[in-house]
């Protein structure tokens, strides 16, 4: 008899935290479907989402990790895209917003041992059918990296006639995410090394 909790947490978050995040849970069977569920219904206060099948739960947070990652690369690529043409990627997000249905996102590094990871895991199970999808991200996923916003940096210190060779950076922060002390797969070490 199994029954498993899928971990949905978002670290640093104070707005959503362990206890108010809806969990999936899952059971070897029915019954102890149910037990798990009622188990982590009693501490939790949006309830928990119940998956038929460990492959249907596992997958589910795949997608939403890889979601996530494909929506900041492809913030990434337009923020460089903009940033050629001079014009400020926050002002064109912010008159984005105004339109209702806009979803409003950010460009960033994308790190932290989730979303850095399970793109692959998912185009190892699906080589054949998701080819698509890894031509698309993969790529974005390398070639926005902590060296273009050192390149950046410098670009704006020089715009700025700042001397590059004798300045110092101060760098807040180093893990993926704010409040998160977890500091796997971090990019701002390419920022620092460049």
């Amino acid at each position: 008899m199994l029954g498993i909790l899928l971990e949905h947490i978002n670290p640093g978050d104070k707005l959503y935290m362990v206890k108010n995040i809806k969990k999936v849970t899952l059971g070897s069977t029915l019954e102890i479907a149910d037990i798990v569920d009622g188990i982590y219904n009693i501490e939790l206060v949006n309830d928990t989402h119940k998956a038929s099948f460990i492959k249907v739960a596992e997958a589910s947070k795949i997608i939403e990790n890889s979601q996530r990652g494909v929506d900041i690369a492809f913030m990434n690529e337009l923020a460089k895209f903009f940033n050629a043409m001079g014009i400020d990627t926050n002002e064109v997000i912010e008159a984005a917003v105004s339109k209702w249905n806009f979803i409003k996102l950010k460009p960033g590094l994308i790190g932290g041992y989730c979303i850095s990871v399970d793109p692959y895991y998912l185009i190892q199970k699906a080589q054949d059918m998701v080819c698509a999808f890894c031509d698309v991200t993969c790529p974005m996923f390398e070639r926005w990296h902590g060296r273009i916003v050192a390149y950046q940096i410098i670009n704006h210190m020089n715009l700025k006639e700042v001397m590059v060779k004798d300045a110092k950076i101060l760098i807040f922060g180093i893990t993926f995410k704010r409040s998160c002390p977890n500091i796997r797969n971090i990019k701002v070490e390419d920022i620092y090394m460049t």
